[in-house]
């Protein structure tokens, strides 16, 4: 089966970029919603790009990682993101505004 439409978008956030789902994606075991946790890019050795994107359940932890394909200028985008193969802590509260979150991941010791 070939795709013909990616679920992951770049976006620009606060001067720089970052790949996200295009529709929110739930936790598998709760059903809350899966948060940005970190994003690395690479170019492999057989010279394509993709992204490697996990996500994070904000209620009960579960971690999950998705691998997306990219193009060239895409990865060039996010390998030079400040937030490249950065957890996402104190920004998150930007990404998902909401106060029971920021609360509940504060708790976590994220910051």
């Amino acid at each position: 089966m070939v795709m013909t439409t990616r679920k992951w978008e770049i976006k620009e956030f606060d001067n720089d970029f970052i790949i996200l789902p295009k529709d929110p994606l739930y936790c598998p075991f709760c059903h809350e919603l899966m948060l940005l946790h970190d994003f690395i890019v690479q170019k492999s050795s057989q010279g394509w790009y993709h992204a490697d994107i996990h996500l994070k359940c904000g209620t009960c932890g579960f971690y999950a990682t998705f691998g997306v394909p990219i193009s060239e200028s895409e990865y060039h985008k996010l390998r030079n993101s400040k937030y490249h193969a950065k957890i996402i802590d104190k920004d998150i509260i930007y990404l998902y505004p909401d106060k029971e979150l920021e609360e509940r991941i504060r708790s976590w010791g994220y910051w």
